[in-house]
């Protein structure tokens, strides 16, 4: 393994061992931002609607590496492993962008002109996002 592989499996071990979140952000000693996403521990009602965590998360995982091969602009999936998967860090999100005190409206307006032409391209070619939110576009 080499240098850059050690420092991420050492900043991904450390981030498997805090607290559970299933979407959780962490750094490695270098300060390079990445996410984690983990499987769901959410209760057996929910599953009716979404199906057995582990079903939801291999859907989630399968669903990001379609979208990744069909050129989607989605963040690389960089490592993964039973149970968790890990994703670059694609910037600010589009709810950050929004709220920040040091960008123009215009530059707002363009930052929203952009999600909502990539949105248009993934239905080009028939694909659909689920219930889009700001939050989760970069």
């Amino acid at each position: 393994m080499n240098k850059l592989a050690v420092e991420l499996q050492s900043a991904v071990d450390e981030a498997l061992q805090a607290p559970y979140r299933r979407v959780a952000r962490f750094e490695t000693l270098k300060g390079t931002p990445f996410w984690i996403k983990r499987i769901e521990r959410s209760a057996p009602l929910l599953w009716l609607v979404k199906g057995t965590p582990n079903m939801a998360f291999d859907r989630d995982r399968c669903s990001h590496h379609f979208l990744w091969h069909s050129g989607v602009p989605v963040p690389a999936i960089v490592t993964e492993g039973t149970g968790y998967f890990v994703l670059e860090d694609a910037g600010a999100s589009l709810t950050d962008i929004c709220k920040s005190d040091s960008l123009t409206a215009e530059d707002k307006e363009k930052a929203c002109h952009a999600a909502g032409q990539a949105l248009a391209r993934l239905h080009s070619i028939d694909l659909a996002h689920g219930r889009p939110a700001f939050r989760d576009m970069c």
